[in-house]
């Protein structure tokens, strides 16, 4: 498919970074059916020129859209709106296509799986078939998860993240919104009246919407280019605060270390969970990868939870993650998880940890901050 004509214009009038304008630019485009799934993006020194931005600006954009999913990139394939698009969150075009597509009708020219999706590597194929032979299999699993999963999970955090916690910790969840889910039914059974969330102003919709559907009120909380500003939080009552803390929506910037003791102070004096989504903080190639907020919190006391997931680094149609959890907000989730179960099947989790105690998703990281880097040079 050839490269897509984009008809953007940036408001430098407004508040807020030229990327992150473009980031929702780019989204417009996509809703509003100008672009689909398979388009090729233009190369980022092209964009950046036709819109008179910093090739930075476009690079930053682009990247986080891929981590998103609304973009896919490869070696040799550039940079394109994902055609599996509606898949990850379920697009439909504005107008219906009248003729089926050669491409799609005919699997040999279908475009190669991105870099990005493990699932497509013959390490997860085989972990696979270790997993449907498991004696594993058989044996009744523990609701927190399986205990070689949290252990592989708790290894891969203390190698890839700097981030040692117990598996004690760790209970396995179905992904970020699903372990959000568990997180505000436990927090609505012990309130007695509708929760209270906070939002960054610009953070993800898709935690806001979860929120939502729990009867939960949600608050807009007033923020920087660094994160939510402490000093501007409302003294009204709010049972949790949901925060991006390694990629700042929607430019992917970092909250540094003394915004996030400030946030973790006045949080832990007035009881209120921060609840951590770890959005793509392991594909960032620019820099190394930050711990997860969880380590400046104490592991029996403390007030954060981590949502984690594999869906970035495995595959974005893998239902699967973790949260990392002190022990008393544990204790609150796990009589919610006898009662409604765990929703990972123990063969997935198997697979999981047969994956992660080979070492193949460090590698695969590896090649994606590697993959990310020749793009940077080439485009």
């Amino acid at each position: 498919m050839s490269e897509v004509e984009l008809v953007i214009q940036l408001d430098r009038q407004t508040p807020g970074s030229l990327s992150a304008k473009l980031v929702l630019a780019l989204r417009h485009e996509i809703e509003s059916g100008a672009l689909r799934p398979g388009d090729r993006l233009p190369p980022t020194r092209d964009l950046a020129a036709r819109l008179g931005v910093s090739r930075g600006t476009v690079v930053t954009a682009y990247e986080q859209l891929v981590a998103e999913g609304y973009f896919s990139s490869g070696q040799g394939l550039g940079t394109r709106v994902n055609e599996r698009l509606t898949e990850i969150h379920h697009y439909v075009p504005p107008v219906a296509q009248s003729v089926p597509s050669a491409r799609a009708a005919h699997p040999a020219h279908q475009q190669p799986k991105p870099i990005a999706d493990l699932s497509a590597r013959p390490a997860w194929r085989a972990a696979w078939r270790k997993a449907a032979v498991s004696e594993r299999i058989g044996r009744p699993m523990p609701v927190e998860g399986d205990p070689e999963l949290l252990y592989q999970v708790s290894e891969h955090l203390r190698a890839m993240r700097g981030t040692v916690r117990s598996t004690n910790d760790l209970l396995v969840t179905a992904g970020v919104r699903e372990g959000l889910s568990l997180i505000l039914t436990a927090l609505g059974t012990t309130r007695g009246r509708s929760l209270v969330i906070g939002f960054e102003a610009e953070g993800p919709a898709s935690l806001r919407e979860v929120a939502e559907r729990h009867g939960a009120t949600a608050v807009s909380l007033p923020g920087d280019d660094d994160g939510i500003l402490v000093d501007g939080l409302p003294e009204a009552v709010l049972d949790a605060i949901i925060i991006t803390p390694s990629f700042q929506f929607p430019g992917g910037g970092l909250m540094p270390l003394k915004r996030r003791l400030e946030l973790l102070e006045w949080a832990s004096k007035r009881g209120v969970m921060l609840i951590e989504d770890d959005f793509d903080s392991e594909q960032r190639y620019t820099r190394a990868p930050l711990p997860t907020f969880a380590t400046l919190d104490d592991p029996e006391r403390g007030v954060v939870a981590t949502l984690g997931s594999f869906s970035a680094t495995l595959s974005f149609t893998l239902a699967a993650g973790f949260l990392i959890v002190p022990a008393s907000i544990r204790t609150m989730l796990l009589p919610v998880r006898r009662d409604l179960g765990c929703p990972v099947s123990p063969i997935l989790q198997i697979a999981l940890s047969e994956l992660l105690g080979a070492g193949e998703l460090r590698r695969h990281v590896a090649r994606l901050r590697r993959a990310r880097q020749r793009q940077e040079v080439a485009s």
